[in-house]
């Protein structure tokens, strides 16, 4: 019973909160200057921000067990989705029903200890967000993806809730339409999944039926999110915190676009079942998330960085 539970948890499927993560990464607020060159760790931030990620990781169960509950029976007609513990049996609805309860009052009663007013409405809307979802957004089409994507969207609030500081627009409409695309790589990776080993029952609950319609959306959602992160990297925003540093945020785009069009790849040919199944099995993706991580960290933090790009650049 266990194993099963924390299989209906997902637990693996907590990375998708690492958007927790940049408000404390691009804010510098995990850490505070005590003196010239001297600084010690911001344990006020980090610890919020780590509580941040793990109520949204609860919550997120929360919500994993009951859609699972509610999509049962259609999930016992796909080839990948059939083995969920409820689709599969081993699992009853009102254990499944139970258990993400249990979750969600670990989840709200955490929050309340971090910063109760805007952690906790955070996530509050992320469940009136989830319950809209499955009412009926799920079903229409673009609507389903940007319901999501709002989700993604509040757990970078959510971040910069626990730290306290601000958020940048631009880095808000990067997360949404980065997270529409890889909401539409999932579309691929579940067409695909099912077109390869002949499943004819199953169809997705949005009608994403046309390998052609969501290699559209793909491509203009892909190109819209490399744009949002150019105008952040290039924002006023980003200056005052990375003086010139900001600019080499620009110079690392090639970087997410090999990763895109990676995971947009493997989607099509059917070799991975979401983005983190590429990101976990391609070594492309893989290695190119890696380096991106090193690329912000040295930008960031480097010494050296932001003179160095002054004089490269002929900037004043």
């Amino acid at each position: 019973m266990v194993k099963d539970l924390v299989r209906l948890a997902r637990p693996l499927d907590w990375t998708k909160n690492v958007f927790v993560l940049p408000a404390l990464i691009y804010s510098g607020e995990w850490r505070s200057t005590i003196g010239p060159g001297q600084w010690e760790p911001n344990w006020t931030a980090i610890l919020g921000t780590l509580g941040a990620f793990i109520a949204f990781s609860l919550l997120a169960s929360a919500i994993y067990a009951v859609n699972d509950t509610l999509d049962r029976d259609k999930d016992r007609l796909h080839p990948v989705k059939c083995r969920r513990p409820v689709a599969s049996g081993v699992i009853s609805p009102s254990t499944a029903t139970t258990f993400a309860l249990l979750l969600a009052v670990a989840a709200f009663g955490l929050s309340s200890q971090i910063n109760p007013p805007y952690l906790t409405a955070a996530l509050l809307m992320y469940v009136l967000l989830q319950v809209a979802y499955n009412l009926g957004l799920k079903r229409i089409m673009l609507l389903d993806v940007m319901a999501i994507s709002t989700g993604f969207v509040l757990r970078a609030l959510a971040g910069g809730a626990a730290v306290p500081t601000r958020v940048s627009l631009w880095l808000i409409l990067c997360v949404f339409f980065l997270c529409l695309y890889l909401g539409f790589v999932k579309r691929m990776c579940d067409l695909q999944s099912a077109t390869k080993q002949g499943e004819t029952q199953w169809r997705s609950p949005a009608g994403y039926d046309h390998e052609e319609d969501i290699s559209w959306l793909l491509g203009f959602t892909g190109v819209l999110s490399i744009v949002m992160y150019v105008m952040y990297a290039l924002s006023s925003h980003t200056t005052r915190l990375f003086g010139y540093s900001a600019t080499a945020f620009v110079l690392m785009v090639p970087i997410p676009i090999m990763v895109m069009h990676r995971m947009y790849m493997c989607a099509k040919r059917g070799e991975s079942d979401s983005p983190l199944g590429s990101l976990r099995q391609d070594p492309v993706v893989m290695i190119g998330g890696i380096l991106f991580l090193l690329g912000t960290v040295t930008i960031i933090y480097a010494p050296g960085v932001d003179d160095l790009i002054r004089k490269f650049f002929l900037m004043e």
